[in-house]
């Protein structure tokens, strides 16, 4: 994949600390070795910041390629769907854009929900064959996954075991499944981060402990337009989540009992393709319920 921008082509590199020794010297050669020692540290701290940044800049971009070329003929069949505009209540659909997509997967309550799925030895469904060669352990859930593109690009930005889309609607869940077909393509570029993306047609709620409840480390729910019965029976639902395990809503946060969810930030405003929106991030709490 070629990302070129104003400057041209992005291109990885690393820095390298000066090693030059400081400007002002001491009387005492102990002090000096020690005031080059913890500049020195201070320089490779700063280099490999930069390196990082540097690097999720250039993964970002390449998502973003990728992302656009997986859809590049589905937009059309997109906005020729009934859920595509307003007015379609619960199947209303909508999406993140990109940029807001990986602050969220890059907020350090998501990024200690992996390490915390990794440190059990991972998680996710049982693999088909189909995905990337990355992975840490976890399993990040994209609730009425649509057309697959949150999905698609997570699979490109985190590091997990499994990205799993779940989609009630039938043609939602056909562009998805061809979507991710094109996607493979790039699996041998090594672009693909999770280790597997999958997408099952089912009703999130009616099917939650057959398809992702259980499973889910990360779940992602765009319910901006879900009606009050769909969002208290996926409350519902989320209790059934396991102690630690991040809920990321768009615009609602879900009516859960009290003491179920704790907030994990302050409402994070992001961009989506209606607009702006308030997005919201919680976290399971110990709390047991009687079922």
């Amino acid at each position: 994949v070629s990302i070129a921008g104003k400057g041209g082509h992005v291109r990885s590199g690393g820095c390298r600390a000066n090693r030059s020794p400081p400007s002002r010297e001491f009387g005492d050669p102990s002090v000096n070795a020690l005031l080059a020692d913890a500049m020195m540290a201070l320089a490779e701290d700063v280099a490999s910041l930069v390196s990082t940044h540097l690097h999720a800049v250039q993964s970002a971009a390449v998502a973003e390629a990728i992302v656009a070329d997986v859809y590049r003929d589905f937009e059309r069949e997109a906005e020729d769907h009934p859920g595509a505009g307003a007015g379609a209540g619960n199947l209303t659909y909508g999406e993140l854009t990109l940029p807001t997509l990986r602050r969220l997967l890059e907020h350090p309550a998501v990024a200690e929900c992996i390490e915390g799925a990794n440190s059990r030895g991972g998680g996710g469904r049982k693999s088909d064959g189909g995905g990337g060669t990355g992975g840490t352990g976890g399993t990040f859930v994209d609730v009425g996954s649509g057309s697959g593109r949150v999905s698609v690009a997570a699979a490109l930005l985190v590091e997990v075991d499994t990205v799993l889309g779940v989609e009630v609607d039938e043609d939602w869940h056909a562009v998805a499944s061809a979507a991710r077909e094109r996607l493979l393509a790039h699996a041998d570029a090594g672009f693909i981060r999770a280790r597997e993306l999958m997408f099952v047609c089912a009703d999130a709620v009616a099917a939650a402990a057959e398809t992702w409840v259980e499973a889910a480390d990360v779940a992602y729910i765009c319910c901006t337009c879900f009606g009050p019965p769909l969002l208290a029976a996926l409350a519902e639902v989320v209790e059934r989540l396991r102690e630690g395990a991040v809920v990321i809503t768009i615009s609602h946060k879900l009516p859960a009992r009290e003491g179920v969810l704790e907030d994990v930030c302050e409402p994070i405003t992001g961009t989506c393709t209606w607009g702006h929106a308030t997005i919201h991030m919680q976290r399971r709490t110990d709390l047991q319920l009687d079922r």
